[in-house]
Parts: structure tokens; C-alpha cells; sequence
């Protein structure tokens, strides 16, 4: 069964491996992952997987901050206020 989408399953859960390491965010060790996952599973050149772990880490971080302070402002009490005319 050869399919496109064989390698986007290997490649998205084996870095979550990482998690196991205790380390805010998983820094570093999921990076590594991530990038080893795409040159040996998928065959992209470093450079390009290296670029693309960049984008991916400097797109979800920022995300995954705001997401969760929103959140934990939310169950704190907090409400957006809405303005009536």
C-alpha cells in the first residue's frame, strides 16, 4: 500500500516523543525530531527541513501562548466587554 500520506503519519506523531522530556515547550529535542523526521522519512534536504521546523516552531509558539493565556483569563473570570450603542 504505497501512499502520499504514509510519511505525514510518521512524521507528525514521532516527534511528540519529545513530550517525555522536561523541558518547557520541548525546545530542542522536538526540533531535532521534527527535522531528522522529515530528511530520513520524507528524503527533504536539511537545509529545507530545517527551514521548515523554523516556521512551524515560530508560527505554533507564539499561538499556542496567546491561545493558553486567553484561556486561562477566561477561567479566571475575565469577559470580553461588549460595547452597546
Amino acid at each position: 500500500m504505497n501512499s502520499v500520506f504514509l510519511p505525514i503519519l510518521v512524521i507528525i506523531p514521532l516527534p511528540q516523543v519529545a513530550s517525555v522530556i522536561p523541558i518547557p515547550g520541548s525546545l530542542g529535542a522536538y526540533d531535532l525530531l521534527l527535522g531528522g523526521a522529515l530528511v530520513v522519512v520524507a528524503g527533504v534536504p536539511s537545509t529545507a527541513a530545517t527551514a521548515a521546523v523554523l516556521v512551524v516552531r515560530t508560527l505554533s509558539l507564539p499561538f499556542s501562548g496567546v491561545a493558553g493565556g486567553i484561556s486561562v483569563a477566561y477561567l479566571r473570570g475575565w469577559q470580553p466587554k461588549v460595547q452597546s450603542k
